[in-house]
């Protein structure tokens, strides 16, 4: 409880706007957990006491629906056990995962905050608690070390149950399951998959949190929106991006162009798929035996400031013959690939998907696929990282490089650094440090 407590306090969608936190914060006097195995756990800050409410039956939100209650929700765990009913007053955190029709029950209100499943670093940061808090010889601690937690993200994603599992036979049992549901995945499946609907579930796979999860979209206010569905996990990512190798990139091209037309028309499937389909596209593209694929292809640099810049289009093209499939490739083995197109998906290069050498300009290449028209803004400590595990040599350039949805092409290039960077007001000065090292270009493709 006092986990869930420490990462309310931190998340800071969940303060209201215009109203001072503290007055806020002490507003609150109790906090409910629902849905854990028919209880209901219940914490009372003044007294600062832990309770636990054992029901028969569904617990009704309405007798917890109060302005001085936050509401600690995690669906799926079991779809049955909360009141169809919606919150008017009190406020509610959810971790979501991909049930539409549990989600939507919770949306009915704008009184209502939806987030996310925790980050790595709160999950970190939780499972260091828990280890402090474990005698020395219980047989859990060595679950909850930095490396471990790691693993299990990757593996079965952000999820409080297979991450911060309460036993051991609780972590094997989702070991099992997602085994069984990973080993049925096809490309068939996949293809279907982006016509998920609310409306259209015949022959198409199961939501399975194994699979996809749902990502909120909410306005500046926290209010939420809309949502797309996610991969859950990098090795749920892997999986897709194999699969999707073995889709013809004419069919890519096609499902690219669709939503590049009208992506509201999407469904919420397909927009999460949409990152993972262009990243495949890209990097097949690339390597097609056919001398006209780069036509009207265009690229334009330009020098991101807080302010707005232009750049100059002109035509792009990348020579390369071959995907490398390394996790992680430094300076000099790229430099040393001059026909190669290096394809990651792991942690230690979160801010590209790409890497190649131009033997022609002596640079190394970084590239980055987003379908975001925001952008996609990434922390100066996560781009310090990656420039580190590159081991670039001094006085050298790195050249990132975007490549949004032709629609989006404009919209980067007329931009600003938020469009790279978070945090563009409290790290100024770092991300102005950090551009001496780098130079952006944005690509603008032909689908």
């Amino acid at each position: 409880m006092q986990l869930t407590i420490l990462l309310w306090w931190a998340r800071k969608e969940l303060r209201p706007l215009g109203v001072d936190w503290d007055e806020f914060l002490d507003s609150i006097h109790v906090i409910a957990r629902l849905e854990r195995g028919r209880q209901t756990d219940l914490f009372f800050k003044k007294d600062s006491q832990h309770y636990q409410i054992q029901h028969l039956d569904r617990p009704l939100l309405s007798t917890l629906d109060s302005k001085s209650t936050l509401l600690l929700y995690e669906p799926c765990v079991s779809k049955d056990e909360i009141q169809d009913c919606g919150i008017t007053d009190g406020r509610v955190w959810a971790t979501v995962s991909p049930l539409p029709e549990r989600y939507k029950e919770f949306s009915k209100a704008s009184a209502i905050k939806y987030m996310e499943c925790p980050n790595e670093d709160e999950l970190l940061f939780m499972a260091s608690v828990l280890d402090n808090g474990l005698k020395v010889d219980n047989p859990l601690k060595v679950l909850f070390k930095r490396d471990s937690v790691l693993e299990r993200i990757r593996l079965f994603g952000p999820f409080l149950r297979p991450v911060l599992p309460k036993d051991e036979e609780a972590l094997q049992r989702e070991v099992v399951n997602q085994k069984k549901v990973l080993s049925g995945m096809k490309s068939e499946d996949v293809l279907k998959a982006w016509d998920i609907s609310e409306n259209n579930t015949t022959g198409v796979p199961s939501m399975s949190h194994y699979i996809l999860r749902i990502s909120p979209i909410v306005d500046d206010q926290s209010n939420f929106g809309d949502y797309i569905l996610k991969a859950t996990s990098n090795q749920v990512k892997e999986r897709l991006g194999d699969l999707l190798f073995k889709t013809d990139v004419k069919d890519l091209r096609k499902q690219l162009a669709t939503y590049n037309q009208n992506p509201d028309k999407a469904t919420p499937a397909a927009k999460g798929t949409i990152p993972t389909v262009l990243e495949t596209f890209f990097v097949k593209h690339a390597i097609q035996k056919d001398d006209t694929r780069w036509k009207n292809w265009m690229v334009a640099t330009t020098k991101f400031s807080l302010g707005s810049s232009t750049g100059k289009w002109e035509p792009f093209s990348l020579n390369v013959t071959e995907i490398n499939s390394s996790k992680n490739p430094t300076y000099a083995d790229i430099v040393a690939a001059p026909g190669m197109i290096f394809y990651m998906n792991d942690s230690i290069y979160p801010f590209v998907d790409y890497f190649w050498y131009d033997s022609v300009t002596e640079t190394v290449n970084a590239g980055q696929a987003s379908k975001s028209f925001s952008g996609h803004p990434k922390t100066v400590e996560t781009c310090q990282k990656m420039l580190e595990n590159l081991q670039m040599p001094p006085n050298k350039k790195l050249v990132i490089n975007m490549i949004p949805l032709p629609s989006q092409a404009a919209g980067y290039l007329i931009g600003t650094t938020s469009k790279f960077f978070s945090n563009v007001g409290s790290d100024a000065a770092k991300i102005q440090k950090i551009c001496e090292e780098l130079e952006f270009h944005v690509i603008r493709m032909v689908l």
